[in-house]
């Protein structure tokens, strides 16, 4: 079980590695991006909250109490939903950013299909860990 796990895991890497490839060559876009193009002073901020709140949250979700003899989580979301929620919001706003700042270049649609396929990635990528090792 070992292998078709590993299996897996070597499908994900290199689907995530490719579609910037094929995002890349569907909108004709340039082969060299800068990914952490800041816009406005204010963004480096807001990406600095955004973190600082999804480490409160998943760190939340690790704690435990004791409620009525059963322990429960302080938060009852996953870690690695939390996780994969902060790419699907981080990669969206930065994908936002450009859209609204630097509508000539599309790089955008690499920061929206990196929202999109990143927690889809991190979800199966769990679910594998689970179930076959």
């Amino acid at each position: 079980m070992f292998w078709f796990a590993f299996t897996i895991y070597f499908l994900l890497i290199l689907s995530f590695l490719n579609l910037e490839k094929l995002v890349k060559r569907k909108f004709n876009l340039p082969k060299e991006i800068k990914y952490n193009k800041k816009f406005t002073k204010n963004q480096s901020l807001i990406e600095i909250l955004m973190s600082i709140i999804f480490v409160i949250g998943a760190f939340m979700s690790s704690i435990s109490v004791l409620e009525k003899d059963i322990y429960r989580p302080l938060n009852p979301i996953p870690q690695y939903l939390w996780v994969s929620l902060y790419f699907f919001v981080l990669y969206g706003f930065r994908g936002y950013m450009a859209k609204r700042f630097d509508q000539d270049s599309k790089a955008y649609y690499i920061h929206f299909a990196y929202s999109v396929w990143l927690p889809i990635i991190m979800i199966i990528a769990y679910h594998t860990t689970e179930i076959f090792l």
